[in-house]
């Protein structure tokens, strides 16, 4: 008798007792896509931008872009300022029409007006040895006032200053607090920040005058243009949450394959470089949009090893 009612006192016990805790569910991977924006920046380049998105988002309601502004792995920077305030304004422009978060990746130094559409970005994150800004070609001179206008635009009125130190020199910077949140200001207006409500209690300069601004990772994050350090595509995949793979581009997206197989033969010379950049212009004028290169060549030529390889990459 004492035997069954132990037996029932445990049974209730491990019904009624404390259950174990379900780890909380992983939240789904928001659907995006990686995007390389060539450099430099041309109108081509931003058509051919625009039919990637949309041919994206005619597959999958796209949540989140990742532009990434230094193909393969190197310096960007475009000297036209038109091209690159289309590509700031259509990536602005996803957010509001779309919904999408727009988020710029940096490898490597970015300069000139490719600047522009990288602001233009919701999120910036930079990779250890990127860099981002020395907009103006001449220091020494002043900015034109409608870039100007532009730049300051596609930022937070509080980093301003920062982004104008990237177009002017002379512009020295303090730094300031309104409404409990870092503001940076031109020091000449200091007058004219105060009125706004500004609060300037150190008025030791953060950036001096004398050159433009070109902020490094570090900067960047301590300034708060960008949220975070990452050095890959991959980290930059999980940081933001998008699907397993989604780093690496389908340039063809919904295209059909036009595949054509090119041999490569013989010694690694001048003329097998000539002969092969022929095939390749020829198959792209027939329509290809997927080579194969069957390699059959030798030798110990690096220097038109590396050319040609420069020209596939490119």
């Amino acid at each position: 008798m004492l035997s069954r009612w132990l037996l029932a006192l445990s049974l209730f016990a491990l019904v009624t007792g404390p259950t174990c805790a379900r780890p909380p569910e992983p939240e789904p991977p928001d659907q995006g896509i990686f995007v390389t924006v060539a450099n430099p920046i041309t109108s081509a380049s931003v058509n051919q931008i625009r039919e990637t998105v949309t041919r994206a988002v005619q597959r999958n309601p796209l949540k989140k872009i990742v532009f990434d502004f230094n193909p393969g792995g190197k310096e960007a920077a475009t000297p036209d300022f038109g091209p690159c305030l289309d590509l700031a304004r259509y990536i602005k422009s996803l957010r509001g029409e779309k919904n999408i978060l727009t988020i710029a990746f940096l490898k490597n130094k970015v300069t000139r007006h490719t600047v522009l559409p990288v602001l233009a970005c919701d999120e910036l994150v930079m990779a250890p040895d990127a860099a981002i800004g020395a907009v103006s070609a001449n220091p020494g001179a002043s900015p034109d006032k409608v870039d100007v206008v532009n730049y300051e635009s596609f930022v937070l009125p509080g980093q301003a200053a920062l982004v104008l130190k990237m177009l002017d020199a002379k512009v020295e910077v303090l730094k300031g607090e309104r409404n409990n949140a870092a503001w940076y200001i031109d020091a000449r207006k200091e007058t004219e920040a105060a009125r706004e409500g500004v609060v300037i209690a150190d008025k030791k300069p953060v950036l001096r005058a004398g050159e433009l601004g070109l902020y490094r990772a570090g900067d960047a994050l301590k300034f708060q243009l960008s949220k975070a350090t990452l050095a890959s595509r991959q980290q930059v995949e999980t940081r933001f949450n998008m699907p397993p793979g989604s780093h690496r581009e389908d340039v063809l997206m919904d295209r059909n394959r036009v595949c054509w197989r090119l041999t490569v033969q013989g010694d690694v010379t001048a003329g097998l470089q000539s002969s092969l950049k022929r095939q390749l212009e020829r198959a792209i004028r027939a329509g290809a949009n997927l080579i194969i290169l069957q390699l059959e060549c030798s030798g110990n030529n690096t220097t038109t090893g590396r050319d040609i390889a420069e020209h596939l990459r490119a």
